[in-house]
């Protein structure tokens, strides 16, 4: 990678930000392994409405000749915490989780 990429990624890491750097031909791919979590159930529904049915797959008019797409992962957890045996432990939940109490 050349320096600005790789400072690119410095910095989204430091800010808690997950990112790859993958080939514009690996887009269709990527496309059929959502796809085939979602199937499968493996996906929350409600997660994928709201962060990837908006996503295309498709390479921008704009920039036809791309042959490289970095994507990045925002991690939207939540912290909590629960008591097991009297003590307080730490927890972090991802999105859209509901909690019951028994």
């Amino acid at each position: 990678m050349g320096r600005f990429v790789d400072k690119l990624f410095v910095r989204l890491r430091e800010r808690g930000y997950e990112t790859r750097m993958i080939s514009i031909s690996h887009m269709q791919l990527l496309r059929k392994e959502i796809e085939c979590l979602r199937n499968n159930d493996s996906l929350d529904s409600e997660f994928y409405q709201s962060r990837l049915a908006w996503f295309s797959f498709q390479v921008l008019e704009d920039l036809p000749d791309a042959q490289s797409l970095i994507v990045v992962a925002v991690q939207d957890l939540r912290p909590s915490s629960f008591y097991m045996e009297w003590e307080r432990r730490p927890l972090t939940l991802p999105p859209h989780t509901r909690l019951t109490t028994a």
